[in-house]
């Protein structure tokens, strides 16, 4: 019988693409952040993880067989271990205790994709990574495992009040419900908000990402 391989790249890089892709410019560097991203995620993953993984698979038709073949980015041989960082303060661009505070998940995809950010920002900032058992922040919030609640054992445990001095803190936008569940919460975001406003990053920001 005769075989015919062929790679899924071949199959399916002619076919007609339709959809909603964001094609503004980003910079050059975009293809490069994201496969160092992808090699830290592998990285990262440990065990239960395997990387670069071959894959094949035979159809027929016809009297004629076609062997797929492809390769996968990352196979969990383990799906119940999530890809997640250890809990805790990460300096961002040498930050210090006068500098401010993002707060995220410990999902790695998230830590990386926000640690890349802010380290390209050059601005001085300690990402405070809270247990969120390896979710994403939107799941984590569903969850109940991203809240006021979880944020405060989280700052209590790691005893971030004596740790940093600065009380700006940046909480993702999605979740901003968050900050009014918990009057510590509000203060620092409150206080972090009057400090970009004062030094007029806050017009910066809106002039950038809301008036674009």
């Amino acid at each position: 019988m005769l075989t015919i391989h062929l790679p899924i790249r071949q199959l399916v890089e002619f076919l007609l693409r339709t959809g909603s892709i964001d094609s503004r410019f980003t910079g050059f560097d975009r293809a490069n952040e994201g496969a160092r991203i992808h090699r830290r995620l592998q990285k990262a993953a440990g065990e239960g993880y395997a990387a670069e993984v071959f894959l094949t698979a035979e159809r027929e038709m016809d009297g004629i067989a076609f062997a797929l073949e492809g390769r996968a980015d990352g196979i969990f041989t383990d799906p119940q271990k999530p890809m997640k960082v250890a809990p805790g303060i990460y300096p961002i661009n040498g930050a210090g205790p006068d500098d401010p505070c993002a707060l995220t998940v410990d999902f790695a995809l998230t830590y990386f994709l926000v640690s890349g950010e802010l380290e390209r920002s050059k601005i001085p900032v300690n990402l405070l990574i809270t247990d969120a058992s390896g979710m994403s922040v939107l799941t984590a919030w569903a969850a109940g495992k991203f809240s006021s609640t979880s944020v405060k054992k989280f700052f209590d445990e790691f005893d971030i009040a004596s740790k940093i001095n600065n009380r700006t803190l940046i909480i993702p936008g999605k979740v901003a419900v968050m900050k009014g569940e918990n009057s510590e919460l509000i203060e620092m975001f409150n206080a972090g908000l009057a400090n970009i406003r004062e030094s007029g990053e806050y017009d910066e920001i809106v002039a950038k990402y809301l008036e674009a």
